[in-house]
Formats: structure tokens, sequence, C-alpha cells
């Protein structure tokens, strides 16, 4: 390798790349030599791309030039390191190793201890207490907002860990379900158990109604569309009590407003929380109303500001309601009474516009004459 001349750096890097994107080995690395000055080119973009895919690039700059700060940069934007060396004989030796084919050991190959978490809730029935050791697992660690389920080994290595992703849930289990790490479970009676219940848990459970309640003052109405093609026997609809210890405060039957569409209706007070629970066979889903919580804000007062209004109230002369449940309604049939009826001004603008219209002639016309009798003058 003689140093003369220029180098022309962006297609041999290029070429670099493509050769080792999609060659499967721990470590890829480039080594840029060079002793003259580089061309221009969109080296940045080209250098960070490559960096992105795991590959290093490095530069060696030999002999004095004043490309070092540009070759910097490339060792920069390359994930490298940047040389420098008085001339060609510096460089002694190059070691340059074949790239190897192994990856890192990540297969716990040993058998491990495994620990169960979420209890009841995430396994149900299954005997975790008498869960047998795996024989293997991939190691690795959980990623954020993931709740671990199975660690395994001396550092609580995760094995089954899951997490919302979207409207859905994504579970890993990281030993195989019917290979070597699971060999050890074969004689388990309950594996067949906890790989269903894993499943079960990730499948996201389909409702068999949509609910949706309004209220509207003193009026609660409960719409329940059935979701499946499954034909579903009406639901009904339980009023609770807000004491645990009391029993429901009414059952209503819920009527079909059309095919797989039900609604209820009751009626209860405005200023007291609701606790509803819609029941059908197997299915149970439980519905929360707070005071007030109905579409016109402007007719629902809180009872912590009720002081405050009645001090309005005997401020501006006005009259309390609060005791009546129905004041809203009559109360606004009362205020329409009060307005006085609107009149139409739409025949007296047309009137007006008329009248301007013609004294507009009548002032155009009497100018004319004057500036005719001033002529003929």
């Amino acid at each position: 390798m003689k140093a003369i001349g220029g180098t022309v750096l962006f297609p041999a890097i290029e070429e670099a790349y493509f050769g080792l994107k999609n060659v499967n080995t721990r470590y890829k690395h480039i080594l840029i030599i060079t002793d003259a000055g580089v061309e221009q080119n969109e080296f940045e973009a080209l250098l960070k791309r490559i960096a992105s895919d795991n590959i290093n690039v490095s530069t060696v700059l030999v002999g004095p030039s004043p490309d070092n700060s540009f070759l910097s940069d490339m060792a920069l934007w390359g994930n490298g390191r940047s040389y420098v060396i008085e001339d060609e004989f510096s460089l002694v030796e190059l070691v340059l190793k074949e790239p190897s084919e192994e990856k890192d050991e990540v297969y716990n190959r040993q058998a491990s201890a495994v620990r169960a978490n979420g209890g009841a809730p995430w396994w149900g029935d299954v005997a975790i207490n008498r869960m047998p050791p795996l024989a293997g697992y991939l190691r690795s660690s959980p990623r954020p907002g993931a709740r671990v389920f199975l660690e395994a080994g001396p550092n609580a290595d995760p094995v089954l860990t899951s997490w919302q992703y979207g409207l859905g849930r994504v579970t890993a289990f990281l030993a195989e379900p019917a290979g070597r790490g699971t060999q050890s479970w074969s004689g388990w009676d309950d594996y067949a158990p906890a790989m269903r219940r894993i499943a079960a848990q990730t499948a996201r459970a389909q409702p068999v109604f949509d609910v949706r309640a309004q209220r509207t003052l003193d009026t609660i109405r409960v719409f329940a569309r059935q979701t499946g093609t499954a034909a579903a026997s009406a639901p009904e609809l339980v009023l609770l009590s807000q004491d645990p210890g009391r029993g429901p405060l009414r059952i209503l039957a819920f009527q079909e407003k059309a095919p797989g569409l039900f609604e209820a209706q009751l009626t209860y007070p405005a200023s007291r929380p609701a606790y509803l629970e819609l029941r059908a066979e197997g299915y149970t889903r439980k519905i929360a109303l707070a005071a007030y919580s109905d579409t016109q804000h402007e007719l629902g007062v809180s009872p912590e500001t009720a002081d405050l209004l009645r001090a309005v109230v005997s401020a501006t002369g006005g009259t309390d309601h609060s005791g009546s449940s129905g004041f809203a309604r009559t109360e606004i049939g009362d205020f329409q009474n009060a307005i006085p009826e609107a009149v139409s001004l739409r025949h007296w603008l047309i009137l007006l516009a008329i009248v301007l219209f013609l004294l507009d002639i009548v002032e155009r016309r009497s100018i004319r004459g004057l500036a005719w009798r001033k002529a003929d003058a």
C-alpha cells in the first residue's frame, strides 16, 4: 500500500457496509486508513446508518494532514475511535481477527429452581408451590412496565413476563413449552393447566355486553348491547346499597328494544351516587355513577357549594329551591313564561329599507335639478 494522492472513501465504505450488514457475527468493525484529503459527500448520514446496525467505524490518519478533525468526526459518527500516526512505518501491526460466528451464551443449560409471582389472580388453581425446576431458559431482562410472573436462577432471571400493549396483552415465556427447557415439567400434573392459564390470561376477555349508562337529573338509563353472535338471555339491572352489608335495593329487568339491544330505566335522586350491577348468565358488570354526573352541569350543584349558593341567593334577593327534587323542570318553565315574547323586526326593516331607497332617489334628483339651474344661469 503506497501513500499517494487523495482518497475516495464513500463508495468503499458503502461496499464494506453492504458486505457486513447481513453477516451473523458478534462484532462488526470497519477500519479506514488514509493519508490525504477525503472527498465531500454525505458521510455523516452513512456512518450513523452503519452505527445503527451495530457496525463500528474507526479511522487511522497516516501523516500530518488538515483533515484530522474530519476523520475524528467520522469515527464519532461511526461509534469508533480515531488514531493519528506519523507515517506508514509507525503502523507496526494490525491484528485483524476473523469475525466469530459464536454468539454470547444467553441460554442457561443448568437446572434452576423457579419462583412464581402473581398468586391466584394470575395462576388460578395451579399448584405453583410444586412447580419443578426448569432444565433451561433464555437469560434476559424484563422490559419496562412488564410484570414478572416466573423467575429462575440465583439472579432471579425473568422467565415469564406479561405487559399491556394497546387493547391487547403480550406474554413472553423464555423456555420451550415442549422441549429441553421444560423436560422436567413433563411429570408435573399441573403442566397443562399452567400453559392453559397463561394463554387464557394473555387472551383479551371479550365482554358479553357493551354497557353504557346515562344519568339525567333523577333518571338513570342503562343500555346493554350484545357483543357476540350467540343469543344471550336478557340481563337484569341491580341497584346496590352503599352499605356492603345490605342486599340489593332494587332489581329491574331489561327491555329488548332491538335484537341484542337492551335498555333499563330507574328513578334515583341525582344528589346521591348510584352503584349498579348488570347481571346475565355467567356475566356481571359493575357500574358507578357519581352524584350529579349527568351532562347538564349547569343544573347539577355539588353539596359542598350549597352554603355559598345560599349566600348568593340571600344577597341577591332570590329564592332557594334546593329542597324540591323537580325544581329544574319547574323553574325552566317559569323562566320561559317570564321572558317577554320576541318581536319580529323583519317587516319593519324592509319598510325602513324602502324609505331610505326613496329618500336617496329624491336627494339625487334634487342635486341634479340644482346643477341644471346653475348651468342655465
